[in-house]
């Protein structure tokens, strides 16, 4: 069966160390292209940041952000697909978020909005491809539709937050971690498998068509889902364990080794 649709995740597998696509990377990719793959990328990026990618590669394909509440295609102004964070979810976080001191992020409209401006929206790459805007309590506005809530912290806490909203929220809240210092909450009914599933059902792509590509928590359902799913060397563990592909590689490397591995054994 030969490979007809590739998703990339983007930090710690697409990109390098810095944070960045490499000429090589790139190249290979529209190989790919050439080679009449569909080429996409499935990130906890906003749209504006995932975009940015997506013209640098030069895909027409839709784009998966928000850790897949959200389908869009690179030049349309609204989405083909959209799932917000529930209101009485907002609510809840933003309460806890404001009695614990917790930094929170949201979105709304293709810009960034956050308790304050500080050393935790500084380090966002989204913050250098959108407005951001300084809310300082989100108990005190209405619930609007965001896509996705993002807690920053240290390591120790973020995994301690997660272990302890997981079965609070059980049904009404999916969370994941893109880095060891990001907790991120979408909606139950969201990930990235959800949204790539349905981006290969709009394109006529069988599941065993398609690659995903990714190193961590915020992969998992859609390295699961593909019929070959990818992990770069730095991956976590338990995303590898549902890998077709390990990556003896890290990051962009680990990407140009499994396409490469793809190309050699007549899959693309």
């Amino acid at each position: 069966m030969k490979i007809k649709l590739m998703a990339f995740d983007l930090d710690n597998t697409l990109f390098n160390k810095e944070g960045k696509l490499e000429e090589n990377t790139k190249a290979l990719l529209h190989k790919c292209m050439d080679n009449g793959v569909v080429v996409t990328i499935a990130t906890g990026r906003m749209y504006p940041s995932a975009k940015k990618v997506a013209d640098e590669i030069g895909t027409d394909a839709p784009i998966i952000c928000y850790n897949g509440a959200c389908l869009r295609g690179r030049n349309d102004d609204k989405p083909i697909m959209i799932q917000p964070v529930a209101q009485d979810v907002q609510k809840e976080i933003a309460a806890l978020c404001k009695e614990r001191g917790l930094f929170l992020q949201m979105y709304a409209n293709d810009e960034i909005y956050v308790t304050e401006h500080n050393h935790y929206s500084q380090r966002d790459p989204d913050a250098k491809n959108a407005k951001v805007n300084e809310i300082g309590d989100f108990t005190k506005i209405d619930p609007f539709i965001t896509p996705k809530m993002m807690i920053y912290n240290d390591a120790d806490v973020i995994t301690a937050l997660e272990n302890e909203f997981e079965p609070l929220y059980e049904g009404r809240a999916y969370f994941a971690q893109s880095s060891a210092t990001l907790l991120e909450i979408m909606d139950c009914s969201v990930n990235k498998g959800f949204a790539l599933k349905n981006l290969a059902e709009k394109l006529g792509i069988k599941q065993e068509e398609v690659a995903a590509f990714g190193d961590n928590s915020n992969d998992f359902e859609m390295v699961e889902w593909a019929g070959m799913g990818v992990s770069v060397s730095n991956a976590i563990d338990s995303l590898k364990v549902v890998s077709q592909y390990i990556a003896k590689a890290e990051r962009n490397k680990g990407v140009e080794e499994a396409i490469n591995y793809f190309f050699e054994n007549d899959m693309i």
